[in-house]
């Protein structure tokens, strides 16, 4: 794993509260784990902040009670650096020496990473958030990495660098480059409909013929509960991924994020189905230019869900219509099971009526055949 390429891509993912996937960069003290977020932020001109966490108590996450003036109480975001980087309209936040802190203080965590709140204070959407820790055998004890915390981010283990390595680094020849942050965010937007769209397909596709791997949560007694498994949350999160190394030309990257998110048995399968899947495109299933089988439900499941994503990230008329008609089509090949769901995405997203007549129309005739199966109740 090249640790300057992962860190530098995971600046770029966009995840559902903000910019940026949380990373955890974990490795034995002294090999530079928070060096390589700071210098990863100021090539690129972002602000960079970094938060002790061993300084902090619970309150500080959760929120300091202050009086509001009107008789009632606010809830003071208690850590500067997060308040200074809003103010500043985002930059890197580290939180440093995870393992060091009270657990207490890591549950309080999941708020901010997740939530990206503290107290009544919303983080800026273009605050990027990572995490530095020694492991417990590592660093003279400290706590291990909570379940709920640690399913909810990329896993980057650091070693200690052979001299050549090492040498390499001082003498800047590790560098990776990259493009300046506006340019970088705006490839990412534009090709996200259809990189985001062709990984959900490739996951779904997946999952169906590894229903298994969808959830495997570490026993209680496991040291690995902290660390990366495969779960409906951590899977979504690697799809994220894995679009945005796509959307940059950073394709060898992405099963590195991939065995991060969801470990690296479950991520070692999904590269080796990746390798050999034969999944059309979501434009091309959208076009009607793909030929379904219904003797292969693994790759009829991904493509239809990664058509019906690539429609719901850019909704027009015509992609909506176009993708009605195709489930429609779906149907009458007998792949009703199939058709349903991702009828239901799109009736939950813009209902079974739409401004549009002739999306309308498309969804009326597509839903119509579905109630006629017996399948699906839906009031017209």
């Amino acid at each position: 794993m090249n640790l300057e390429k992962v860190i530098s891509i995971a600046l770029y993912v966009p995840m559902p509260k903000g910019m940026g996937l949380p990373c955890l960069i974990e490795g034995p003290p002294g090999v530079g784990k928070s060096s390589r977020v700071e210098s990863a932020a100021r090539a690129r001109g972002l602000p960079f902040r970094v938060v002790n966490i061993p300084t902090k108590q619970p309150e500080d996450f959760a929120g300091l009670p202050v009086p509001d003036g009107r008789g009632g109480v606010k809830w003071e975001c208690g850590v500067k650096a997060v308040r200074d980087l809003n103010a500043e309209g985002g930059g890197v936040l580290l939180f440093d020496e995870l393992s060091k802190g009270l657990r207490a203080v890591q549950a309080s965590l999941l708020s901010a990473v997740l939530e990206r709140q503290i107290g009544d204070v919303t983080m800026h959407k273009n605050i990027r958030i990572f995490l530095a820790s020694n492991s417990i055998e590592e660093g003279d004890g400290g706590h291990a990495i909570l379940t709920t915390l640690g399913n909810r981010l990329a896993h980057l283990r650091v070693e200690v660098p052979d001299i050549e390595e090492y040498v390499a680094y001082r003498e800047g020849r590790l560098t990776v480059e990259h493009l300046n942050v506006d340019a970088a965010e705006r490839r990412v937007h534009d090709a996200w409909p259809r990189v985001y769209a062709k990984h959900v397909a490739l996951h779904c596709a997946f999952l169906r013929r590894r229903p298994e791997l969808l959830h495997q949560q570490p026993p209680e007694d496991d040291p690995n509960r902290g660390k990366a498994w495969p779960s409906p949350r951590s899977w979504d999160t690697a799809i994220r991924a894995a679009a945005t190394c796509e959307a940059l030309g950073e394709a060898c990257a992405m099963f590195d994020f991939v065995r991060a998110i969801v470990g690296t048995g479950p991520g070692d399968e999904y590269e080796e189905f990746v390798a050999q899947s034969d999944l059309p495109s979501p434009e091309d299933v959208l076009l009607g230019k793909w030929s379904p089988s219904a003797g292969r439900i693994d790759i009829c499941t991904g493509a239809y869900a990664g058509m019906v994503t690539y429609a719901l990230e850019q909704p027009r008329s015509d992609v909506l219509e176009q993708a009605w008609a195709r489930l429609r089509e779906a149907c009458d090949l007998g792949l009703v099971d199939v058709a349903w769901k991702q009828a239901a995405r799109l009736t939950t997203s813009y209902g079974a009526k739409h401004r549009d007549k002739a999306v309308a129309n498309a969804a009326k005739q597509t839903l119509a055949r579905l109630q006629r199966t017996g399948i699906l109740e839906v009031r017209l």
